[in-house]
């Protein structure tokens, strides 16, 4: 399995500014202007993978400068569930062939940023569960099991034939046995 500790590890160099800034609507406006000028379903697909994957960092840096600020916290988990909404969305839309090389390779990306985004939770939600004086622990841990339910990851795995879903499907079987 994949042990995230920093953005570098989700393939993020630097996270910028974080949903704890007051000029975060800065960065959500330049990604909107960017998906606006974006036209390629594949290209789509691919941007929301990557934004999805930098507001994964942006939860991890939370986290660590700020453990206490359930208000932030929450905040980035809430911006996280809805990238992936978008990205859901995104991949719903792909009407490609299966076979065709952009979206091979993109599912093999989706797969191996949605094992390490499971991964990454998988360590927040143990973190607060674990931590006896973090506050609303159980909901926080109840908020990642219910990102982590089949119904809120990519759709992509039913849609393109199970292709790139074995490391979604590992770490939920992982997850079940432990």
């Amino acid at each position: 399995g994949y042990t995230i500790t920093t953005p570098a590890d989700l393939g993020v160099d630097s996270v910028g500014t974080l949903p704890t800034s007051n000029f975060y609507f800065l960065k959500q406006w330049r990604r909107g202007i960017t998906r606006f000028f974006t036209f390629n379903p594949i290209a789509k697909a691919e941007l929301e993978l990557n934004i999805t994957n930098e507001i994964a960092a942006e939860l991890s840096e939370v986290e660590k400068s700020k453990p206490e600020d359930t208000v932030s916290l929450k905040k980035a988990i809430d911006n996280y569930t809805k990238a992936q909404e978008q990205l859901n969305g995104r991949i719903n839309a792909i009407t490609a062939d299966p076979t065709d090389a952009s979206l091979v390779k993109l599912l093999k990306d989706i797969d191996e940023k949605t094992a390490k985004h499971t991964a990454l939770l998988g360590q927040l939600a143990e973190k607060w569960n674990n931590d006896p004086y973090a506050e609303d622990s159980a909901k926080k841990l109840c908020v990642y099991l219910d990102i982590l339910q089949p119904s809120k990851l990519p759709p992509l795995f039913l849609a393109f034939g199970n292709k790139g879903a074995s490391a979604q499907t590992k770490i939920l079987e992982d997850g079940s046995k432990g």
